[in-house]
């Protein structure tokens, strides 16, 4: 009987599509399908049935589901739109042009840091600052006269200035430094600027870098007996030099160098004052009874260049000197002064026209000022005569030896063939004054 009502169901939705039913009361505010469930419940009350509910009534009239309808037709390909306008141009970008970096450290705060620098292509450079380790064996940055002594102390062998400082600098006996200028200004306070009784080596990595000393009797480097120097770049001067003549000192004079042990000097180097009353550079002892030791002060100059002073290099009593190369000026008495053992083989010599000669040479005894002087045919000279006795002495003008003929000519030009003897020997001449 079910089944009879809901085919009457059916039969009362179909009708209600093909004709208005009649109202039952207001109902203009329902759905067809609610109208249709109202005449379904009417049927099923005229035949006794219990009517289902409207959710159980619809999925009775549910029809079940239709085939899948055929795929419509691709629709026309749209029109190409307009191109857009272009953009505004971008700002030039920024890039990094190098990278370096230092081993720095903090005296104040004894830490350890790693600098990095980053250098961009516009000019503009940032830096980023890193804590690091205690490494003895890297080269260190020190700022201050503080942090290069705590650096010292510690044992780094290897510094270079970070600042223009002012202190005077001691490398002590069985100590090795290796200072690096690196552009900046060591500058003493009251003593030589570096006194070296160890191992030091100088170097100038950025150019521009300068030892100076500004204290009268006191020099801008003092090598000990016993030390080890090598010179590889930097200006070594006294700015504050005033030696006036060779009997005035002017309040302010000295060596600009001193060498009493074992120093070379390479290409890169200068050293220079404008006094005339200290030599610019002393090789040896003023006073040789003072070097109880009787060690040798040896000087190899290879390149450099050398300016000033009464002499501009003097070789004094136990000094044993080698010009290789290097440019030399004089403007007041001498280019080389050599009292005891020199050989110049190569080098240009400058002297003015005040200038007693290029080179004087001395003997006074055969133990420390031996007046052994050798001359190579490589050396360039101009300016003043080549050779002289000191003090204008040739009794006491010491040994000199030549090679070539034309630099034999040259040094008996300058001493007058009637003052001196020749003897042609294996590798040169040997010249002496006569007896």
């Amino acid at each position: 009987m079910k089944k009879l009502f809901k085919a009457l169901a059916v039969i009362g939705v179909s009708a209600a599509l093909c004709a208005p039913l009649a109202a039952c009361g207001d109902d203009t505010a329902k759905t067809e399908q609610e109208k249709i469930y109202d005449a379904y419940l009417v049927y099923a009350e005229a035949a006794g049935e219990e009517p289902l509910s409207y959710e159980e009534w619809l999925e009775s009239v549910q029809g079940e589901k239709g085939d899948k309808g055929d795929k419509g037709d691709k629709g026309d390909k749209g029109d190409k739109g307009d191109q857009g306008a272009a953009g505004a141009a971008g700002e030039d970008g920024v890039g990094i042009e190098t990278v370096s970096s230092v081993y720095t450290y903090d005296a104040a705060a004894d830490a350890f840091y790693t600098e990095i620098t980053f250098a961009l292509t516009d000019g503009a450079s940032y830096t980023a600052k890193v804590p690091a380790a205690e490494d003895t064996s890297l080269e260190c940055v020190a700022d201050s006269a503080a942090e290069i002594a705590a650096l010292m102390e510690k044992g780094f062998e290897k510094i270079a200035l970070g600042a223009d400082v002012e202190t005077d600098l001691t490398v002590a006996e069985g100590k090795t430094l290796a200072l690096d200028l690196n552009g900046y200004t060591l500058t003493n306070e009251n003593s030589h600027t570096i006194y070296n009784s160890g191992t030091l080596t100088v170097s100038d990595t950025v150019g521009g870098g300068v030892v100076d000393n500004v204290t009268h009797a006191k020099a801008a480097l003092y090598n000990e007996v016993g030390a080890k120097a090598v010179l590889n770049g930097g200006t070594f001067t006294r700015s504050k030099e005033n030696g006036i003549s060779a009997d005035d000192n002017g309040g302010n004079s000295w060596y600009t160098m001193l060498n009493h042990g074992t120093m070379t000097i390479n290409d890169g180097v200068t050293v220079s004052q404008n006094g005339s009353y200290s030599s610019l550079f002393d090789n040896g002892w003023y006073t040789g009874a003072q070097n109880t030791t009787k060690a040798p002060s040896v000087l190899v100059i290879n390149g450099g260049h050398f300016s000033g002073g009464l002499n501009t290099i003097k070789n004094d009593d136990w000094g044993n000197l080698t010009i290789k190369g290097g440019t030399f000026e004089n403007v007041t008495q001498a280019v080389v002064l050599n009292w005891n053992v020199a050989a110049i083989e190569g080098g240009t010599f400058l002297a003015s026209e005040e200038a007693q000669a290029i080179i004087l040479n001395g003997y006074a005894n055969a133990e420390m000022d031996k007046g052994e002087l050798t001359i190579g045919e490589a050396v360039n000279y101009e300016g003043a005569k080549l050779l002289y006795p000191m003090n204008n002495n040739f009794s006491t003008l010491g040994t000199i030896k030549v090679v070539g003929e034309e630099m034999k000519n040259a040094v008996v030009e300058s001493l007058g063939d009637d003052k001196v003897t020749v003897t042609e020997n294996e590798g040169g001449y040997t010249i002496k004054a006569k007896a």
